[in-house]
């Protein structure tokens, strides 16, 4: 190919990428490498070594990589900006998967449903949805999960951390990405449209229960009965039905509900979130 190199070990190590030679080996697992540092980082998940650490609050990464990506999280800096509307993001990947709804590119397809994604990791989540296999649960009570990632903010309803906090309210939450979520919620921000009626909505995940009711797409079906639904929630919902668990539980008290909506609303009781305001008199309220 084109490449050249100054230093006969750099040139080495690249002519791996054409032979597959992988000389590095995990003494753990079946995981070999062409390079050195590549086995360094993965031995990683095996010890559980997390070595570079956040100064702003206990975050630890096992890459000098991701903890620059979630610094960007505290000062706010995007540096990568998208040519056609001028978004702003903190990491490339997600600048290239936000390119994909100006061409409306979803390369990634479910092979059980058909419904295609923007981005290989959004196919993951979404195929874990067809399975019931939870095999990640607390420690501290009986809830099970199908991603690590949800078990994770599970974890911070038992410690009552909530680190991200709205700088106009005061919301706080779990995670970033349900604070820029809510962000919208004040700034009105609904990137997301339907291609086919003018529907736009803050969330992707609200487009695509949307875009369901043109496609008559109802992929979650109940094992009981017959009935199915375009959202995972509205199955959930349903099955709560057969089961009359009050699977929601609030955070704060004792209150539990069957429905996730209704847990939403009954937070505010506790958060004073008033998110739908008046245009004539800034009155707020916490129900549209």
């Amino acid at each position: 190919c084109e490449y050249s190199s100054c230093s006969r070990s750099t040139m080495a190590i690249h002519m791996r990428t054409h032979t597959g030679e992988k000389l590095y080996k995990c003494t753990q697992c079946e995981y070999s490498s062409g390079h050195g540092n590549s086995i360094t980082l993965h031995m990683r998940t095996h010890t559980g070594e997390k070595p570079y650490k956040c100064i702003i609050c206990d975050y630890s990464f096992t890459t000098s990589e991701g903890l620059k990506r979630h610094t960007r999280t505290h000062t706010g800096e995007k540096p990568y900006t998208c040519v056609i509307c001028n978004k702003l993001f903190r990491q490339k990947s997600a600048l290239i998967a936000h390119c994909r709804i100006h061409s409306k590119d979803k390369p990634h397809k479910c092979k059980q449903c058909g419904t295609t994604f923007t981005q290989r990791g959004q196919l993951s989540l979404h195929e874990k949805t067809h399975s019931s296999d939870k095999p990640y649960e607390c420690l501290k009570c009986n809830a099970s999960f199908r991603i690590k990632n949800h078990l994770n903010s599970h974890y911070q309803m038992h410690t009552g951390e909530k680190p991200y906090k709205c700088t106009q309210c005061d919301y706080c939450c779990t995670t970033s990405t349900k604070l820029k979520i809510h962000m919208r919620t004040h700034t009105g921000e609904k990137p997301f449209s339907c291609t086919q009626c003018g529907y736009k909505c803050k969330e992707e995940k609200h487009l695509r229960s949307h875009m369901r009711k043109h496609t008559g797409e109802k992929p979650y079906k109940c094992t009981k009965c017959n009935y199915c639904s375009n959202t995972n929630s509205g199955l959930k919902n349903h099955m709560s039905i057969h089961t009359e668990e009050k699977i929601y539980r609030c955070l704060y008290c004792h209150y539990r509900c069957i429905q996730q909506y209704s847990l939403k609303l009954h937070m505010r009781t506790h958060t004073g979130e008033k998110p739908y305001k008046c245009s004539q008199c800034n009155k707020a309220f916490s129900q549209n």
